[in-house]
């Protein structure tokens, strides 16, 4: 890559930062210091220095887990046309496999569904939960 092709890559930034997705889950972070992400577009986040890496999940894995209450949740997941309680990991071949299902979350409840094509393959669903002070919520294959 030529030294030039540095110079203007600065200018137009990552693709991702210009996601209004993004941006909108960053400033409901940064208002809410209690509220965790769950996604499969990680990298979205952790570049970010105002977040804090600790509240931003994978999906790959995290079924391994139970999560316990107190616990307000974004996610922002591949959307594949199931409910809204099915998510979907990305596997070692980059491909997306059914990952945890959200059974056991009572309050789930789907924000919004983006059809983002210029940046991801498909559509992304933005779901919102609360899991409260004492649950605690296994996630299912």
């Amino acid at each position: 890559m030529a030294d030039a092709d540095f110079a203007t890559f600065s200018k137009h930034g990552l693709a991702y930062e210009k996601l209004a997705l993004r941006r909108y889950v960053v400033e409901r972070m940064m208002a809410d210091p209690n509220l965790h992400l769950l996604t499969n577009f990680e990298a979205w986040f952790y570049a970010d220095p105002d977040l804090d890496r600790a509240k931003i999940l994978r999906i790959h894995g995290f079924a391994e887990h139970a999560a316990k209450g107190p616990l307000h949740l974004l996610i922002v997941a591949v959307d594949e046309g199931e409910d809204e309680r099915q998510l979907y990991a990305l596997n070692f071949t980059g491909n997306y496999v059914k990952g945890p299902r959200l059974n056991q979350v009572p309050s789930l409840r789907r924000v919004k569904t983006i059809d983002d094509t210029d940046h991801v393959a498909g559509k992304i669903k933005l779901l919102e939960c609360e899991i409260i002070a004492g649950e605690e919520v296994r996630f299912t294959y």
